[in-house]
């Protein structure tokens, strides 16, 4: 009884999860998707009686997020923009839309590449890890 609440807790979390992504229209991390096939079959192994597999398999290697866009912080810009640049002479902060705001984001995040500042990050993690275990070492 207790593993089938244990395992009925993970699997309302999940489901949370890909409601929300699903929800706000994002794309479900692999490695949620692995981990609910993880519980989906160890589910399967309560109910049959059966052991299960003991965790999910074949995670995709964790990442880390750089940078975020934030439409709110995006807003703030636009008032910004609007009191220094004679270009939007005649636009309010008003007439900028939350459907605007979205668009904007949407391109920007489309059209910029960011694999130089990537590469550049990932070197610099890679020279942190090898400080880390030089320090751990010594």
């Amino acid at each position: 009884m207790q593993r089938q609440a244990a395992h009925f807790e993970i699997l309302l979390g999940l489901l949370k999860m890909l409601f929300s992504d699903v929800r706000a229209g994002r794309p479900t991390p692999p490695e949620w998707l692995a981990k609910t096939a993880w519980a989906i079959a160890r589910g399967e192994a309560i109910l049959d009686g059966a052991r299960g597999p003991d965790g999910p398999t074949d995670l995709p290697a964790p990442r880390h997020a750089l940078a975020e866009l934030h439409e709110d912080r995006v807003r703030d810009q636009v008032a910004s923009i609007l009191e220094a640049d004679d270009s939007f002479a005649g636009l309010t902060v008003d007439e900028v839309t939350d459907t605007d705001i979205h668009a904007g984001c949407l391109s920007v995040a489309a059209s910029t590449d960011l694999a130089e500042e990537v590469g550049g990050a990932e070197f610099r993690a890679a020279l942190a890890a090898l400080r880390q275990a030089q320090l751990r070492s010594a």
